[in-house]
């Protein structure tokens, strides 16, 4: 499981009190000149401060830390999504599912692929060696899941998301980072 303390890199970059000095200020305004993501409120409620980093701007102490802070990112992308996003009448995310989302895959021993899914869902996908693997999270916390191997097809729905229960999956069909 991957842990991030990015209350402690918050503190490293702007200090205790979490407020930027002007030389701070004019750093931050350069790292907004180069390709950067946006790291708000909406994703690391702790921090109470925006600020911007730059995927250069950060050491990943594992491959798999640094896949979490892709999908971090990529739900983050999420939130600009509106009515009609596909073309036809997808749904918006809400920014209650988003942050249960980055929760829950901050848990995972193995992080999935996401999607985006017309109906205001969330897609987590594990797809190796002709195994294929998908959770759809919805609002709610209920979760449906999706097996296919071969020629089987399974699927069901749970009432409650929960990390344990996708960890206890995904190591029982052997899926590898």
């Amino acid at each position: 499981m991957v842990k991030i303390d990015w209350i402690e890199h918050a503190q490293k970059l702007f200090g205790e009190q979490r407020c930027m000095t002007e030389e701070e200020q004019k750093i931050n305004q350069e790292i907004l000149k180069r390709d950067s993501v946006p790291v708000g409120i909406n994703v690391f409620d702790e921090l109470r401060t925006y600020v911007r980093l730059s995927k250069n701007d950060i050491t990943f102490t594992s491959k798999e830390a640094e896949k979490l802070w892709d999908a971090w990112m990529k739900l983050d992308s999420f939130h600009i999504y509106k009515k009609g996003w596909n073309g036809y009448d997808a749904e918006p995310f809400s920014d209650k599912l988003i942050y249960f989302v980055k929760n829950l895959i901050s848990e995972l021993d193995i992080i999935p692929e996401i999607f985006p899914v017309a109906d205001g869902s969330i897609q987590l996908e594990y797809d190796q060696n002709g195994k294929y693997l998908e959770f759809q999270i919805y609002e709610d916390k209920h979760m449906t899941w999706y097996y296919r191997e071969g020629g089987m097809d399974q699927e069901g729905t749970c009432p409650e998301a929960k990390s344990s229960l996708i960890n206890q999956c995904v190591k029982g069909l052997k899926y590898t980072r």
